[in-house]
């Protein structure tokens, strides 16, 4: 279960391997991510599998918009919850690239399908 948080930790800040990821991935419920696999179809052999952003699958991008909205970070109208996305970025994360991947996903306005997710995460580096 620890490699799949570590995953899912790359899924909730939009982008790959980071520093701090494990303070995030405490952050993350499994609760959330067991609702959020079932709900959406996607195997832990897809998430495991995946080898980056740009390679996501609708799945897997459902799979992303599913536990965003699961931990709060994305309301029901499809706004991004920034003072809860903020709460659980790492600690170590550059503040320009977090400034940068903010402007970006307040650009990207609202996330009301799957596809939507693909957009916000060209937001951040891999």
């Amino acid at each position: 279960m620890s490699r799949l948080l570590a995953i899912v930790a790359s899924f909730l800040i939009c982008g790959g391997a980071v520093s701090g990821q494990i303070d995030l991935m405490s952050k993350v419920r499994s609760d959330a991510v067991e609702k959020c696999l079932k709900d959406t179809g996607v195997s832990l052999k897809d998430l495991l599998n995946f080898q980056e952003m740009s390679s996501l699958g609708e799945k897997e991008m459902c799979f992303a918009k599913c536990l965003s909205e699961t931990m709060g970070l994305l309301g029901a109208d499809g706004e991004l919850n920034f003072d809860e996305i903020k709460a659980i970025i790492p600690a170590g994360i550059d503040a320009e690239v977090e400034k940068k991947g903010e402007e970006c996903a307040r650009a990207v306005g609202k996330i009301s399908s799957c596809a939507d997710m693909g957009k916000l995460f060209q937001c951040y580096p891999q």
